[in-house]
């Protein structure tokens, strides 16, 4: 609870007009200790003289005050004029303060094990829905209030702060000295990268998740800063985009490292360069694997056949592949153009 409170007060008010604060104070304290000192005054009408006195100014004392107790008078009466525009600027400063930091989500109760998401566009919206679903605890930022995951967060109560997460007091606000992670996934890759390093500079053994378009880029930030996941988007979809350019239907797309591999299936055309082939013939290493066989009028498909199984034409093969083997595969796999006919 001392934490929270100090935290809180440390958002709301101006470090300046809080040195000024506190300067005064002391000031006024000081003076008053002396003054009471002076005319012998008990705890209780100590502080009820030294308040009075500061606030409503003090009468010179000529006949009775000494020198001492003369400067204490004014010494307090200059501090108490101070004292009260200081005062009135920390309480005017401190509401302002806190009514921008609860309309930016910044005051929130200190969370732990919990995923820190920036950026809210269509895959941030998608990662804390999922992330949400799986009953994980979340805080999400993002610099656009009318960003489309923001209105999500809110429907899901997520804490949102709409802030820059490249700074440091932002991804603080959001605890991630005690996250599990941070899943930075706004579109820009600068932005990206410099919100991992500040949350990297806050705690070391931070846990990132970064995206960046870029793939060459991605892959040397990666070794480059001992980033644990980095993903380009266009590097992952570019296979499966590929693919439906090519009129085939890939089942799915499996990122390894850098690399996509792609779940697809493929034809075997009558007398294409494939039909009578073994299966071993048609897998290749690194580039090719054949993990099912699907005979022709066979419900059921035959996983992970021999290498010796031979192929008849209109079979169809479940295979993992690379883009360009995969594409290999499908040309030779392709029933041969009939003279005359338009390819």
């Amino acid at each position: 609870p001392v934490s929270v409170l100090l935290r809180a007060v440390r958002a709301l008010v101006n470090r300046k007009l809080g040195v000024a604060l506190l300067s005064t104070l002391a000031v006024v304290a000081v003076a008053g200790t002396v003054l009471a000192r002076e005319r012998g005054l008990g705890p209780w009408d100590s502080v009820y003289f030294v308040l009075l006195t500061a606030i409503t100014g003090a009468s010179a004392d000529l006949a009775r005050a000494g020198v001492a107790e003369q400067v204490a008078q004014v010494a307090i009466t200059v501090g108490g004029l101070a004292l009260v525009p200081l005062l009135t600027a920390v309480v005017v400063a401190a509401v302002v303060n806190g009514r921008f930091a609860l309309a930016a989500g910044r005051l929130q109760i200190p969370r732990a094990d919990h995923v820190i998401v920036v950026g809210l566009g269509n895959v941030g919206t998608r990662v804390i829905r999922q992330l949400h679903d799986l009953g994980v605890e979340l805080v999400a930022i993002d610099k656009d209030p009318g960003a489309r995951g923001a209105g999500v967060a809110r429907e899901l109560g997520i804490p949102l702060i709409v802030a820059d997460a490249a700074q440091e007091e932002i991804l603080r606000a959001a605890s991630v000295d005690t996250c599990q992670a941070l899943v930075v996934l706004s579109t820009d890759d600068v932005t990206n990268l410099q919100a991992a390093l500040t949350g990297r500079g806050v705690r070391a053994d931070l846990r990132v998740v970064l995206r960046l378009f870029d793939g060459d880029f991605a892959d040397r930030i990666q070794r480059a800063f001992d980033l644990a996941i980095s993903r380009s988007v266009s590097y992952l979809a570019a296979p499966a985009f590929a693919a439906q350019m090519m009129e085939r239907d890939v089942i799915a797309t499996i990122p390894v490292d850098r690399h996509v591999l792609l779940a697809a299936e493929v034809p075997v055309g009558r007398g294409s360069a494939v039909e009578g082939r073994d299966v071993g013939a048609v897998s290749r290493p690194d580039a090719v694997r054949v993990i099912a066989l699907m005979r022709f009028g066979e419900p059921r498909p035959i996983w992970n056949p021999p290498a010796a199984t031979r192929l008849a034409g209109r079979d169809r093969l479940l295979v993992i592949a690379r883009r360009t083997a995969l594409a290999d595969l499908l040309d030779q796999a392709a029933a041969p153009v009939p003279a005359g006919g338009v390819s």
